[in-house]
């Protein structure tokens, strides 16, 4: 499961506690891509959280996009 939804991102960029995640899923918000989007987050959490700690807990901010830029999911950390 972990190496399918791996499979769809295309571009991790990660600042000052942001993380925007870019993908080539092709839905939108409450689509079965917005699910896999939330799977994602979930994934990219724990990486965050490790290694780009925010400022304060639950301050950083994971979004993910669709190909055509569109948001997704998004999620604190």
């Amino acid at each position: 499961m972990k190496t399918a939804v791996a499979d769809h991102v295309t571009k991790v960029d990660e600042s000052n506690g942001m993380v925007n995640i870019y993908t080539d899923l092709t839905g939108e918000l409450g689509s079965s891509d917005g699910d896999t989007a939330k799977l994602i987050v979930s994934a990219a959490t724990d990486w965050a959280t490790q290694e780009h700690k925010p400022l304060a807990e639950g301050a950083g901010l994971i979004t993910v996009y669709n190909a055509n830029g569109a948001i997704l999911s998004n999620g604190n950390y």
